[in-house]
């Protein structure tokens, strides 16, 4: 008797070790989807406000601080601050930063890697569709205080093209 108790005993303790592995599992990656999706959020938004930075501004340091500070960290916008060649932004009056695209998120052990691509506008684009421009982005982002924010971001070369020409109809 005293055997069979010890059997089942391993049996449940198997089962427990088991059904517990499974949920850990089942509750990683639904939390594995939500940073997923969270990290997709910040890098639209902040793709979405790097037109408003013109690096060229006497206030830039000021504006690279307010659009940017609910994206990235404070040591990522230090630097951007001291040395704005690396920082994204408006860079001249035209064409200007329209939005991220994203190619990829790469979860890489506690962090993200996006990969996507800066498009670029003119006022010509804006009305008749199309990019301008457009450079590659590697973007990298770090969990801090339940907030995902942008700790690295390395911009690619800049591949410009011809400007579309509004077609008309021969009448």
């Amino acid at each position: 008797m005293q055997k069979q108790n010890i059997v089942i005993l391993i049996i449940l303790i198997a089962a427990a070790i088991v059904a517990g592995t499974a949920f850990q599992h089942q509750r990683q990656k639904a939390q594995d989807i939500v940073d997923d999706t969270s990290v997709r959020a910040v890098v639209a938004q902040f793709g979405a406000h790097m037109q408003k930075v013109s690096l060229f501004a006497p206030d830039a340091p000021a504006q690279i601080a307010d659009e940017y500070a609910p994206y990235a960290s404070s040591s990522l916008i230090q630097k951007w601050q001291a040395n704005r060649s690396f920082a994204p932004g408006r860079g001249l009056s035209s064409p200007w930063p329209d939005r991220i695209d994203i190619s990829a998120v790469t979860k890489k052990g506690s962090a993200y890697l996006v990969q996507g691509i800066v498009d670029e506008v003119t006022s010509q684009e804006v009305a008749h569709g199309g990019i301008a421009a457009e450079f590659p982005v590697t973007i990298t982002l770090t969990k801090y205080q339940g907030q995902w924010l942008i700790t690295g971001y390395d911009a690619g070369v800049e591949t410009t093209f011809a400007p579309k020409t509004p077609t008309t109809t021969a009448q």
